[in-house]
């Protein structure tokens, strides 16, 4: 059975949208985790905030021969939405049925781990019907005014998996499923 992974920016109080606060913490580091997680994953799930985001940015990058760019930019990524619209993204494609059923068949499938950045709208309701195998928060040292935040809702019970921290002055804290 094929893992869901999530990596999610957050803020001490919680908020992971428009992570641009995230740019004075970055690190080698950091970069060096997002890297280890995206080669270990065959297939990138999003909702479509992010992926309008990645979509606009990914492209663009210079090229980086088996780095992270040209990983992002050439594996299978799944958008998770009720808009129509058009995917320009390589390898993207829509998937508007329902999200818990959807990840229920694609974890029986074969392949390496199934990787979720934000997308909160994804990722919350796989958290509430367990279907996260493992949560990464990349904690920011900030506060921010607003923003959607992470957890919001019904109760979540996470078990602590391990945590880091990193140059920049992030900090991971890693979660599993409390039933793992």
């Amino acid at each position: 059975m094929r893992k869901v992974v999530a990596i999610e920016y957050v803020t001490l109080n919680n908020v992971m949208e428009a992570p641009v606060w995230t740019q004075p913490y970055f690190s080698q580091d950091v970069g060096q985790f997002q890297d280890g997680h995206l080669h270990a994953a065959s297939q990138l799930l999003l909702g479509r905030v992010t992926y309008e985001g990645m979509s606009e940015a990914w492209p663009q990058a210079p090229a980086d021969e088996g780095g992270f760019a040209e990983r992002i930019n050439t594996m299978p990524k799944e958008v998770v939405t009720s808009q129509r619209g058009e995917l320009t993204w390589n390898s993207t494609a829509l998937h508007p049925d329902k999200l818990v059923q959807h990840v229920k068949a694609l974890r029986q499938q074969d392949g390496a781990n199934i990787l979720i950045y934000g997308s909160g709208q994804v990722v919350r309701p796989l958290l509430q019907a367990d279907l996260l195998d493992e949560l990464h928060l990349l904690l920011c040292p900030v506060s921010v005014e607003e923003g959607k935040k992470l957890f919001e809702g019904k109760e979540v019970k996470l078990k602590p998996a391990r945590q880091q921290g990193f140059s920049g002055g992030m900090t991971l804290l890693s979660f599993v499923p409390e039933s793992a």
